[in-house]
């Protein structure tokens, strides 16, 4: 009886793992849901099946290109209906795929937005009636990106090709006017893709990428193989850009030799002004890219903070000094955290051209600069506003600031699942979750910028 039942289980298991789908099959699919990245889902026999531009609702022809143990991927082939959230397609580029929420009306992708950070929050962090407040909307949620970075590549017939990466892979798409671009970046996108592609000869394999930044002017900076790429000619040729540098790798060639950088036209710089401050930032100084909408955030966070002219504030992966500057009009003093040496040199360039004197900047790694500015010296800024990477804050800095024990923390996260894995180191020392509130910093892909307030009781 052992071995039978045994057998039996074998059989029962080996039914519940098989796939009943493989690439190649067309089936027809009712999507029902949208993962975190907005493809839609649908299921057969229990097996989940990826598939992107498809909303719930949609009765759709898909054909399966990819199966895996856990879950199967397809493309679409064609609807047989539109979700009433569906949007007029407002993509020239659909193989660019960039824009993964776009097919959707700017209301749906907010409710979308708001909860995706809702389930992520909620599934990790363990509070009762956990709340996220209504997320904040773009005015205007189309061609807001201050900066472009434009790859090159090589078409079947051996052309070079300017465009975007497909996701997920360094393969380049060729592309038109973007919906999301600033309508001055397409039009000067529009001339370097002549200009590139009607000399094929001299700049294929030549010119890897193209990082084009609105400000006040337009800037290019061409990164190439070697120095002398870009002729006076191809300058005059650009007459939608300000400023045009062209910069080298290294002899090794798997670096950028910013160091040799050439000016070619113009200025090596552009500036960026927000409502209240105004930002000197080069081609490749890390800064939002949503200028309107930085604004929102940042002040949004500062409202959060419920900071004043007697507080001190430490300013976490503070990069040029966006957020510091804007604190700096509210506190006693700011220390901004940076481990760029660059960006802190910009921050320190910003404050000067804003007239600001209450910031100071720290080039160095999180947790070695809070150790001495703070616990060596026994000092407890007020609020740390903590502004990490997606990957989130490391767990030592954490743990420093945990030892410092603020009154206040205002975590500001472009990624809400590391968003939601710190909150448990610092609800596990006592703090409480007072405030989350998502801010539509990028229309019409599935990210989302989250400010978070935490307090000690």
């Amino acid at each position: 009886m052992g071995i039978r039942r045994s057998k039996i289980i074998m059989i029962e298991k080996e039914l519940k793992n098989k796939i009943p789908v493989k690439p190649g099959d067309t089936i027809e699919a009712l999507i029902h849901d949208l993962t975190h990245d907005g493809r839609g889902i649908c299921r057969f026999d229990g097996y989940t099946v990826f598939v992107k531009n498809a909303l719930p609702q949609e009765k759709c022809e898909i054909k399966i290109i990819k199966t895996g143990k856990k879950f199967g991927e397809a493309t679409l082939i064609k609807r047989f209906n539109n979700a009433e959230i569906r949007a007029e397609d407002q993509c020239p580029n659909p193989s660019c795929s960039g824009c993964s929420l776009i097919n959707m009306k700017y209301d749906a992708q907010l409710s979308f937005k708001e909860k995706s950070v809702k389930n992520t929050l909620n599934k990790t962090v363990k509070i009762p009636n956990l709340k996220v407040s209504p997320i904040i909307p773009m005015e205007d949620p189309f061609h807001y990106r201050n900066k472009a970075s434009f790859h090159l590549g090589t078409s079947d017939n051996g052309s070079p090709l300017i465009g975007f990466y497909k996701p997920g892979t360094h393969e380049v798409v060729s592309c038109t006017q973007c919906s999301i671009l600033d309508k001055s970046i397409n039009e000067l996108y529009d001339e370097i893709k002549k200009m590139i592609e009607g000399n094929p000869a001299k700049f294929n394999g030549n010119i890897l990428d193209v990082i084009v930044r609105k400000g006040d002017k337009l800037l290019i900076c061409f990164i190439v193989t070697k120095a002398g790429i870009i002729s006076e000619e191809n300058v005059s040729s650009l007459t939608k850009a300000d400023s045009i540098i062209e910069t080298p790798l290294k002899t090794d060639r798997k670096a950028t030799d910013w160091k040799n950088a050439k000016l070619l036209k113009g200025k090596n710089h552009t500036m960026i002004k927000t409502a209240d401050l105004i930002y000197r930032l080069s081609a490749r100084s890390f800064f939002q890219v949503n200028t309107r909408q930085a604004d929102i955030l940042f002040k949004t966070a500062i409202g959060l903070s419920k900071i004043n002219k007697t507080n001190t504030v430490a300013d976490i992966y503070c990069g040029v000094g966006a957020l510091s500057l804007m604190l700096a009009k509210k506190t006693e003093h700011v220390w901004g955290i940076e481990i760029s040496k660059r960006s802190v040199k910009n921050a320190a360039q910003n404050a000067a051209l804003n007239d600001i004197y209450n910031a100071s900047f720290h080039a160095g790694k999180a947790d070695k600069l809070i150790n001495d500015l703070f616990i060596k010296k026994k000092i407890t800024p007020d609020v740390f506003f903590i502004d990490p990477p997606r990957e989130g804050c490391e767990k030592n800095v954490i743990e420093l600031i945990l030892k410092i024990k603020p009154k206040r923390i205002i975590y500001i996260s472009c990624n809400p699942a590391t968003l939601a894995r710190d909150i448990l180191y610092f609800t596990a020392e006592n703090y409480l979750v007072k405030r989350i509130k998502p801010v539509d910093m990028f229309p019409h892909t599935h990210h989302v910028e989250v400010v978070t307030v935490l307090e000690r009781p």
